[in-house]
């Protein structure tokens, strides 16, 4: 199993996802940041798991999908570390990342 890290970036991401929903509904946001949480935990035994994110093209990126959020990370070459870069609503287009992912 790799380890697994959220970067900073993931991190606000998915609090803004539980502040934006526990507006209207605080059980919800527990309910789907939980589940975020637990599949990105997966693609720490299972790194190749997820596609690779087509807009870059990067075997090393890839994403999963949770809900109507893609769960962007990257792995190194061994599949030792996995890191969780953004949580990214479909709506919002492309994903931005940081320009040393």
């Amino acid at each position: 199993m790799a380890t697994l890290i959220w970067t900073e970036p993931a991190v606000a991401d998915l609090e803004e996802i539980g502040r934006f929903i526990s507006k209207d509904n605080p059980p919800a946001a527990e309910k789907v940041g939980s589940k975020i949480i637990r599949e990105a935990e997966n693609v720490a035994v299972f790194p190749r798991l997820g596609r690779i994110v087509p807009e870059f093209g990067n075997p090393q990126i890839r994403e999963i999908i949770s809900q109507s959020y893609r769960v962007i990370y990257k792995f190194d070459e061994e599949g030792d570390l996995v890191a969780i870069l953004r949580i990214w609503h479909g709506a919002k287009g492309i994903p931005q990342l940081a320009d040393d992912s």
